[in-house]
């Protein structure tokens, strides 16, 4: 039998976006870190519900359990069709994941918020430059982490006159075409003019800036660190992600009255009851049912 790192990586060759590979990859590693190819068949669905319930005790979230269950179940069926193993011990039917709630717990940012964060920005240096038009993307464009760092200098076009952000590298493994904002457009020109290097064609736009790894290209990691290293500046107690940002972009456009057709074609969401349960938040929060009571 082959080495299970080698299952695991041939299992990554079939999907396409290089987030999930890397996403699946660090779930595989972390499962079979003590186990060998000769062991897999002893793998039973009491394990993996083990698996399932040490999550939940060492706290994890839900829906993390749910994306690693489900990593798991689409590992093992791939060695089920390969004949690896007999059966699944991850099927839906023998290992339950969580049922999840249709109101998300991401918080997004209030007007007040965004202009403390921006304000925490201009601080006169590069690097609140930086941090800056990597805010806007996200508050603005509504992009992912990864989007923002995989971004380069050829993805920021126009096409008949209306500025235009090229995106390559997506959750889904799409090519997508974003409008792109004349002010965010602004600010990642002003931090461009204040790089100490001339960046290229092809050169990835937000590089990192530390002597160490001067000119490299940030990861989707340091993207998320610069947004929650801008919003404890800014003072914002409340725990902010990069991905509160999109949360936040969904919510501004919605709140200014766009349909949620162009929200969802904006965000790129795949399917549109993830932008209708934003908008069912906030129309619930708009006129609820406390709104009629009158003491």
């Amino acid at each position: 039998m082959a080495k299970i790192e080698d299952l695991i990586e041939d299992f990554l060759q079939t999907k396409i976006s290089p987030n999930t590979k890397r996403t699946y990859r660090a779930i595989l590693n972390e499962y079979f870190k003590d186990c060998d190819s000769s062991r897999l068949k002893e793998i039973s669905y009491h394990d993996v519900i083990y698996y399932r319930d040490t999550l939940l005790k060492g706290q994890k979230d839900k829906t993390t359990i749910n994306k690693k269950l489900a990593c798991l179940r689409g590992f093992f069926s791939y060695l089920a069709a390969l004949g690896v193993l007999i059966k699944n011990p991850a099927d839906r039917n023998l290992v339950k994941g969580f049922r999840i709630t249709n109101i998300s717990r991401t918080l997004g940012l209030n007007r007040v918020e965004i202009k403390s964060l921006l304000d925490a920005c201009n601080d006169g240096t590069v690097y609140g430059l930086r941090d800056k038009a990597v805010s806007l993307l996200g508050i603005i464009e509504g992009l992912r982490r990864s989007e923002i760092a995989h971004l380069k200098m050829k993805d920021i076009t126009s096409e008949e006159g209306i500025l235009v952000l090229l995106l390559r590298d997506t959750k889904s493994g799409d090519f997508y075409k974003v409008k792109l904002k004349a002010m965010v457009k602004e600010a990642i020109n002003k931090y461009i003019d204040a790089l100490p290097i001339k960046l290229k064609f092809n050169d990835h736009v937000f590089i990192s800036l530390s002597n160490n790894s001067k000119g490299k290209p940030l990861s989707d990691h340091s993207i998320n660190d610069i947004i929650k290293h801008r919003c404890q500046k800014a003072g914002i107690a409340k725990r902010i992600t990069s991905h509160s940002l999109r949360h936040t972009c969904v919510t501004l456009a919605l709140e200014g009255g766009a349909p949620i057709p162009k929200v969802q074609a904006h965000v790129r969401h795949k399917d549109p009851k993830t932008t209708i349960r934003y908008y069912r938040e906030l129309a619930n929060l708009k006129k609820s049912a406390v709104d009629y009571i009158d003491l």
